[in-house]
């Protein structure tokens, strides 16, 4: 958590250093519960001075109970969109589809 913190703030200078203002932030995360949905991990992003959105998917590496469902999840979903039978545009298009 330490490192990701330390990353985001020199991305940060570096865009302030060249003269970019940024006045939001996506961070998309591979879903490590333990590493990101902790106690610590939140309050470092709520002390954020840029309002900051995250975004978790499923890992699939087989590290929690919801690996092997979210991989399937994926996997369902993957074939159906490599053969054309299906475009997923939002969280609710995917609770259908599941």
């Amino acid at each position: 958590m330490a490192f990701v913190e330390l990353a985001n703030q020199k991305i940060h200078k570096f865009y302030e250093d060249i003269g970019v203002s940024l006045s939001f932030d996506i961070e998309i995360n591979d879903g490590c519960g333990a590493q990101f949905k902790c106690i610590t991990a939140f309050s470092q992003l709520a002390e954020r001075q840029i309002p900051t959105s995250r975004i978790y998917f499923e890992t699939a590496h087989g590290k929690s109970k919801s690996d092997g469902l979210g991989g399937t999840v994926k996997s369902f979903v993957s074939r159906e969109i490599a053969a054309k039978q299906l475009v997923i545009r939002s969280v609710d298009e995917l609770y259908v589809f599941c």
